[in-house]
């Protein structure tokens, strides 16, 4: 096992929380790495010195000036979505706008050829048969007037 990596086990190691083939690694580590054993003994050191400590209950005025003033606060109505969201959200939205034009694409002005010759009615046929003189553009058929 890495240096570093045993060196971030060693807590977990101490407790026993690491199962056995990474205790049995962290071991044979530490018998031949004298700066994790000394890692390891500061880390014991630590945990002995924070089990001596007393904890201590606040006195009864303190909770009391403390419970005061949280109920002074104003009273915050729960929202379904937290407001630190809300500039993601907008991110978000114009994200999907974008990619809903971009793969359906925008509805455009383009007029087929058919949709024009089918609002000539009755003039329309007559240009279908001139469809396929091969020296006249698409353009220039659809423009000449029909004689």
């Amino acid at each position: 096992m890495e240096h570093n990596r045993v060196q971030e086990r060693l807590a977990d190691f101490e407790e026993g929380q690491l199962p056995n083939p990474q205790m049995r690694t962290v071991l044979h580590h530490l018998e031949s790495c004298a700066e994790c054993r000394e890692a390891l003994q500061q880390w014991q050191q630590t945990r002995q010195i924070v089990a001596t400590w007393v904890t201590q209950e606040p006195s009864s005025p303190f909770v009391d000036r403390v419970m005061a003033r949280v109920e002074s606060l104003p009273v915050r109505t729960k929202r379904w979505i937290p407001e630190w969201l809300y500039p993601e959200l907008g991110i978000a939205a114009a994200a999907a706008v974008i990619f809903v034009i971009g793969y359906f694409g925008v509805p455009s002005a383009h007029v087929s050829a058919e949709t024009v010759l089918d609002s000539l009615q009755p003039a329309g046929s007559q240009w279908i048969n001139t469809l396929h003189e091969p020296n006249k553009s698409a353009a220039e058929i659809l423009w000449e007037t029909p004689s």
